[in-house]
Parts: C-alpha cells; structure tokens; sequence
C-alpha cells in the first residue's frame, strides 16, 4: 500500500472525507459510490455519507470476516 492510503490523519479520513463530500457532484443520475474503509472507521465514514448532500441508500457491506469495510451510497 501507498503511505497514502495507510496515513490519512488524526482520525484516517483525511483522504475520504473530500471524496465522499464530493461524490454526488461526479457521479451521473443514479450512480453508485463503493469505497473500502479501515478497521472501526464504520460509524465516523457512515456519518460523513449522512451528511454528504445528493447522497443516500447508505449501506455498510462486512468482509469476509464479518468486519464493516465497504461504504455504498447512491446519488439521491
């Protein structure tokens, strides 16, 4: 992995929240946004889609161990 992709700030968001803030604007009438999240980022990224405009369905997929990792949300 990129340090990038390991180190995102404080909290690990600092790379996800500007995308998810800005997800509905790029994405066409009905598309869907998929990203994968860390270990207990659920609750903080779930929350940042919430607040996201133009976003809603929001959905947390686990892995394959049971483990929340990936964020859905449509363009509402």
């Amino acid at each position: 992995e990129p340090p990038s992709a390991l180190v995102s700030g404080p909290g690990g968001l600092d790379h996800l929240e500007p995308l998810i803030m800005s997800a509905a604007a790029r994405l066409n009438p009905g598309g869907v946004l998929f990203f994968e999240f860390g270990f207990g980022q659920k609750d903080e990224v779930r929350s940042l889609a919430e607040r996201a405009d133009g976003l809603g369905e929001i959905r947390v997929h686990n892995d394959l161990a049971g483990i929340p990792r990936v964020l859905e949300a449509h363009r509402s």
